[in-house]
């Protein structure tokens, strides 16, 4: 619902610069264009409420509105957990390495960092405001259904009078009625009711209309009662009612902007004027004071005009019966200037269209966030460049991972030793030999003069006796023959040649036949490899289009993603993404085959709608806007996955995936009985890293091993209190074991046991 709000919320704005924007111009062109040129104006408004997205257009108006106009201060509803563990495993090193950035992540925006206790880790004025602008959905909604619903109420109340008090309208009306509608050329049987409950003459119904016609006025003369008549056809002629019902349906949607309903009231005044327009263009010049007079006559018998919005009344607005009188006065002035009138009104409408129904030409910062071709931004000549070059490897495959990275300038061949700790990524050699070897295609296009790059894999945190457990070493020569390229950097001077070059790449990526399968891997072993790996890592996803240009093929998508492992003894989703509006882009071969070559992905918040205007066709906008349905469906998916895999380990345990902290599974965090101050002791501990930072157990699969790590807390007998960590593998055996007895806001380690 906060992404409808946020949708309805633009349109309104963007909707009443339209409007302010219309009346400008009406004010400028005064009587210089006919009342159908006029009403033909509100068009452009209706329009933009109705698609608030147009095609981009360096002539936008909005090109010089701010893109984030509505709010970029709302967290977006699918933004959600993430596991401390690698937050903090990244913050300590930040402090003792000066190679490591404070930009410590790319993939901002993916998940929302959560504090030890599960409670989002923000100051509580930001949590009051965010507070505020999520009830806002809800009050737009509770106005949207209460205004609807008395819409819907007037109209079947009308219905119902009608129906109980009409009269049979006597056969002289009938043979007017007739010839009315021969002069307005009109075919369809259109029903007249007499009804003592009208006051005004009006057009009522869509599929059956009906003009209703008030008992009080039969007594008009046969000429006034033939004008009333012509103007209710011209309605109906002029599609009038259709336009009525849907400019009620977006006032129930803007409810709450005066604004939409100050520009309504213009619409239906102008409306009217048109109205009149068609009808004299029908009469002789000698017939148009009595056709005012017909007007003057129907108001001054009306007391009260009663609003009904199921009907269009001739007499509805006694306010602009002079602007109605001056029209029907200029109307052989409009027929001598009717070519005039018709070029500057269509010239009107065609500024106005494509000013204020065109988009942003582009957004000056950037929108979507993609795997590949946002890294062109890292260009550089010198390796040397130590920000650019860290910035570059984060961005990367397993960037998040980074430990430290060496930069060699002293003399040639130029070269960078990075070093990643990959304890918690579930890959083989050969799999993260293939995502380094993809890091170094781009930073050997992206660098110019780097020449070897050294990796380290280490699986536990650096140090300068923790020896590597895979060592990988690239140079910019072996992956030219490769490639088979001449100057790898040749591929970086332009986008088009960067795209050239991921296009290669992607070959190196993981294959699939099965398009399901293909966004799996991609999503699994791509977009994501950097979340936090738990025991099953799981995916699911809801293909909402394609399009396919060449041998390229982009995927519509909302995504789920999210890993699980247990805790406490229960299968929990620790780290993930929910209902990710997505776009997938791969590589088809001749053999069917599917190679993942980039993705682009929504921005949060304020910046959401921004981003599916510019990645989402307008057709599949509905569907977007509704991703929090799909993404709730694809937990069920996810949920299913948790549970075979349970089925295959022979382990009858609970699943939580409750995205929002059921209370059923509620832990006990330590910072319920420990201080701030020793709780960043006890974080900054690297052997404690593995340990659940809350009261309980979780569990990890290392080389096949199953173990326990447990995290509990006892009373020494000298009444301080005393935090344990036990590691305990399959046979129950305690293999680790520390205890830290607290001080004041001190740590002290009594106990230190590793077999």
């Amino acid at each position: 619902m906060e992404k409808l709000w946020d949708l309805v919320l633009q349109a309104s704005i963007y909707g009443s610069i339209v409007g302010i924007v219309i009346l400008i111009v009406k004010t400028l062109l005064k009587d210089k264009i006919s009342g159908k040129w006029t009403y033909l104006l509100w068009m452009v408004l209706i329009i933009k409420l109705v698609i608030p997205f147009g095609p981009q257009s360096s002539i936008s108006l909005f090109n010089k509105i701010p893109s984030n106009i509505v709010n970029n201060t709302i967290v977006d509803s699918s933004v959600i957990i993430n596991r401390s563990l690698e937050s903090k495993h990244n913050d300590n090193y930040e402090e003792k390495n000066e190679y490591i950035s404070s930009n410590t992540g790319e993939k901002v925006n993916k998940v929302l960092p959560i504090s030890n206790n599960g409670s989002i880790d923000i100051n509580k004025s930001i949590n009051n405001l965010y507070g505020f602008m999520n009830v806002l959905p809800l009050v737009w909604m509770a106005g949207f259904i209460t205004t609807l619903f008395i819409s819907i109420f007037m109209c079947f109340t009308l219905k119902k009078q009608v129906k109980i008090n009409k009269n049979i309208a006597n056969e002289n009306i009938k043979f007017i009625l007739k010839k009315c509608k021969n002069i307005m050329n009109i075919k369809v049987n259109i029903n007249l009711v007499v009804n003592d409950d009208i006051r005004t003459p009006a057009l009522s119904g869509i599929i059956k209309p009906t003009i209703l016609f008030p008992n009080a006025m039969l007594d008009l003369k046969d000429d006034e009662i033939k004008y009333i008549l012509l103007h209710e056809l011209s309605h109906y002629k002029r599609k009038d009612i259709l336009v009525n019902y849907l400019l009620v349906l977006l006032q129930c949607i803007h409810w709450f902007n005066p604004f939409i309903w100050f520009f309504f009231k213009k619409i239906r005044e102008d409306m009217e004027l048109a109205t009149d327009e068609m009808v004299v263009s029908k009469l002789n010049e000698d017939e148009y004071k009595n056709y005012a007079r017909t007007i003057i006559t129907i108001i001054e018998r009306i007391s009260i005009v009663p609003k009904n919005i199921g009907v269009l009344g001739m007499a509805d607005d006694k306010k602009i019966i002079k602007k109605r009188i001056e029209m029907i006065k200029n109307s052989s002035l409009f027929k001598n200037k009717k070519k005039l009138i018709s070029i500057i009104g269509i010239s009107c409408v065609l500024i106005l269209g494509s000013t204020l129904l065109t988009s942003q030409n582009s957004f000056t910062d950037d929108r979507v966030k993609g795997n590949f071709e946002n890294l062109i931004q890292y260009k550089n000549s010198y390796v040397g460049d130590n920000s650019n070059t860290n910035n570059l490897i984060q961005s990367l495959g397993f960037g998040s991972f980074k430990e430290r990275i060496e930069l060699s300038t002293s003399e040639e061949l130029y070269a960078v030793k990075v070093y990643y700790n990959l304890n918690n990524i579930n890959k083989n050699k050969d799999d993260i030999e293939n995502e380094l070897f993809i890091n170094s295609v781009i930073i050997f296009s992206l660098i110019e003069n780097v020449d070897k790059l050294d990796y380290y894999i280490l699986d536990k945190p650096y140090s300068d006796k923790i020896k590597a457990k895979y060592e990988f070493t690239f140079t910019r020569d072996d992956i030219e023959n490769i490639l088979e390229l001449d100057n790898i950097g040749y591929y970086s001077t332009d986008e088009e040649k960067f795209n050239v070059l991921l296009q290669k790449i992607s070959k190196y990526r993981k294959i699939s036949s099965n398009l399901d399968e293909a966004i799996s891997s991609a999503v699994k072993n791509s977009i994501y490899e950097d979340y936090y790996i738990g025991e099953l890592d799981s995916e699911a996803h809801m293909i909402l289009g394609k399009k396919g240009i060449e041998n390229r093929l982009y995927v519509y998508t909302i995504v789920n993603y999210g890993s699980f492992e247990f805790e406490n003894d229960v299968f929990t989703l620790v780290s993930g993404a929910w209902g990710i509006p997505m776009i997938l882009i791969f590589e088809k071969d001749e053999n069917n085959n599917f190679y993942f070559i980039d993705y682009k992905e929504v921005m949060d918040g304020g910046m959401y709608i921004n981003s599916i205007k510019e990645m989402f066709p307008i057709y599949l906008i509905p569907k977007v806007m509704n991703s929090d349905k799909y993404g709730e469906k694809l937990s069920e998916e996810q949920k299913l996955q948790a549970k075979k895999y349970l089925d295959s380990i022979n382990r009858n345990t609970d699943i939580n995936i409750d995205y929002d902290f059921n209370s059923k599974y509620e832990k006990e965090y330590l910072d319920m009985y420990l201080s701030v101050e020793v709780q960043n002791k006890l974080f900054s501990v690297v052997e404690l890293y593995d340990y659940p930072t809350w009261l309980g157990t979780s569990e990890k699969v290392i080389d096949g091993i199953r173990y326990v790590y447990e995290t509990s807390m006892k009373t020494d007998s000298d009444e301080y209190e005393v935090v344990v960590y036990r590691k305990i593998d399959e046979s129950k055996t305690v293999v680790e074991e520390h205890q830290y007895k607290i001080y004041d806001n001190d740590i002290k380690e009594i106990k230190h046991d590793v077999k």
